[in-house]
């Protein structure tokens, strides 16, 4: 069973940093390789593309989830509890 700790918005909103990090370096990677051919190049533009889009998408959840997670009040009123175990134990 998992209790409603209050780390879970700052590990999120830090989850959502990581993934902006990381869809920006793959797609940033993908458009500085060095392709051997013109077909290649060309081949590889929709996938250059789609990565582009991905940071997109991922910059657009962080805005609204991190924002969501910062500010708002239901998140700080269900995610309360204090404690060091992530799990709870259960009584054999």
């Amino acid at each position: 069973l998992f209790k409603k700790r209050n780390t879970f918005p700052k590990f999120y909103i830090y989850l959502l940093i990581a993934m902006v990090v990381v869809t920006f370096i793959d797609a940033a990677i993908l458009s500085s390789l060095n392709y051997p051919t013109e077909e290649i190049r060309q081949a590889m533009q929709s996938v250059i593309s789609d990565g582009w889009t991905q940071f997109g998408r991922s910059v657009v959840a962080f805005a609204v989830w991190g924002l969501y997670m910062k500010n708002s009040e239901r998140v700080k009123l269900t995610f309360v509890e204090k404690g060091s175990p992530i799990f709870i134990n259960p009584v054999i």
